[in-house]
């Protein structure tokens, strides 16, 4: 009898609130552009790679078995330092934002996190002769999630620009996932054969911009 295993888990979170705030205070470029600006670009990569092969050559007992299994299993998240739901937000309240002439203010809040992740599960066992059964099973499991909300307000302040003025949000989040999981069985003189092999992978890239 021969038994081959090999199982990896991976992982990763990243905790991340962006914050750019100002309140009851005066930002003033009589010559330039007034900027308040969140940005989050945090990137998760994650790889996970498994494989197990159990080979018999010649003469096997007639009860003998043999087994391979293979199972990776990658979780990837994106929320915020205190808790699941991060926080991107540039806001500012009961102040005073002025630009220069022909300039610009912006309060701008943006969200370009990413999530990259590949699980690979691979199982082979070969048995020959007398072998009763062969059995391999691969298996490859990815979830991966971004949640956060990404926001830019005024509230009770005074804007005198020179030129235009925004106030934005946009959430851009994007994940990639590919989970494969590959079996192979071979027997012969009579024994059993059983192949198993799955995948999956779930992503929920969700944030709320507004």
């Amino acid at each position: 009898s021969k038994l081959a295993i090999g199982f990896t888990i991976s992982v990763q979170y990243i905790g991340q609130d962006v914050l750019a705030t100002v309140e009851r205070s005066t930002l003033s470029a009589p010559t330039g552009n007034v900027r308040v600006l969140a940005d989050a670009t945090g990137r998760i990569l994650a790889i996970g790679v498994a494989g197990g092969a159990a080979v018999s050559g010649g003469k096997t007992s007639p009860g003998g078995w043999q087994f391979a299994g293979a199972g990776v299993i990658t979780v990837n998240t994106v929320g915020g330092s205190s808790g699941p739901g991060g926080r991107i937000e540039a806001t500012v309240t009961d102040g005073v934002l002025t630009s220069g002439t022909g300039k610009t203010i912006e309060v701008k809040a943006v969200d370009t996190t990413s999530i990259s992740a590949n699980a690979g599960a691979a199982a082979l066992a070969v048995a020959t002769q007398k072998a009763s059964a062969t059995i391999a099973a691969g298996a490859a499991i990815a979830e991966n999630q971004i949640r956060r909300s990404v926001k830019a307000t005024t509230s009770r302040t005074t804007v005198t620009s020179g030129g235009t003025v925004s106030v934005t949000a946009s959430g851009s989040a994007e994940i990639t996932a590919i989970a494969v999981g590959v079996s192979v069985a071979v027997s012969t003189a009579g024994g059993a054969a059983v192949a198993l092999s799955g995948s999956g992978g779930s992503k929920v890239a969700a944030p709320d911009a507004g």
